[in-house]
């Protein structure tokens, strides 16, 4: 019995020492450590852009530039900030068959003008990434202010390519190559940008700088009657937020 009690009491002696050499040893190795947290807050807001975006240069969207003819534009998160005028110039009467293009589009910067490709810019600011559709509608026929149309004739906007600024990362849009519009018919796409495409700024050129001159065009047949006279016509730019 006294042997089981000393050896009881050897084995809680011999405990108590390991124990409390494991403390000082958890001592010594985090001397005086003391730990506490809090927790602090970043918070950024966003707002609605509704202001307009600047044209660009078609062959190098990075540069802003000042047209000789600025046209329409739109404001607001998806905008179309510029379509170029076609001008087809003065042209002889012909009974014979004739095709027509479009003067380049004239932009300045600085002291410097140059000639572009027609073109149209879109900027998509929404933040939404849903993507947007671009189509055009030729209204009429081309005809003269009292109404006489120019029968027969197409206006084709054909090599249609698309570029964006060098710091925009969106996947790009997809253009229609090659459109011939129907006077009086309904739009036909343009431009089109699925989920997650076109954010940011976009132009769609008709033509680059070796093709430009000759890609927007107008076919006249011979057999048209022609007035000495000015026809014209309107184009319909619908950009929309759903598919056409």
């Amino acid at each position: 019995m006294k042997t089981t009690k000393l050896v009881m009491a050897s084995m809680i002696i011999a405990g108590t020492l390991f124990s409390t050499g494991l403390a000082v040893y958890a001592e010594d190795e985090n001397p005086g450590v003391i730990e506490k947290s809090i927790k602090s807050q970043g918070d950024v807001i966003f707002k609605v852009d509704d202001g307009k975006t600047p044209p660009v240069n078609p062959t190098n969207p990075d540069e802003e530039v000042e047209l000789e003819e600025p046209g329409e534009s739109t404001d607001g998160p998806l905008s179309i900030d510029h379509v170029s005028n076609l001008h087809f110039g003065e042209q002889l009467i012909s009974a014979k068959p004739q095709t027509y293009y479009a003067a380049l589009e004239k932009m300045k910067k600085g002291e410097e003008t140059k000639e572009v490709p027609n073109y149209v810019q879109v900027t998509d600011k929404r933040g939404s990434n849903e993507g947007w559709y671009l189509s055009v509608q030729q209204d009429k026929q081309f005809s003269t202010g009292e109404d006489v149309e120019l029968e027969g004739a197409i206006l084709t906007l054909s090599n249609t390519q698309v570029k964006t600024t060098s710091d925009n990362k969106s996947k790009s849009p997809t253009a229609v190559s090659e459109i011939s519009l129907v006077p009086g018919g309904a739009g036909v796409p343009v431009i089109s940008a699925n989920q997650d495409e076109g954010m940011g700024l976009w132009v769609g050129s008709f033509g680059n700088e070796a093709t430009g001159a000759n890609s927007v065009s107008l076919k006249v047949p011979g057999e048209s009657a022609k007035q000495a006279a000015k026809y014209s016509t309107t184009l319909t730019w619908m950009l929309s937020n759903t598919e056409i």
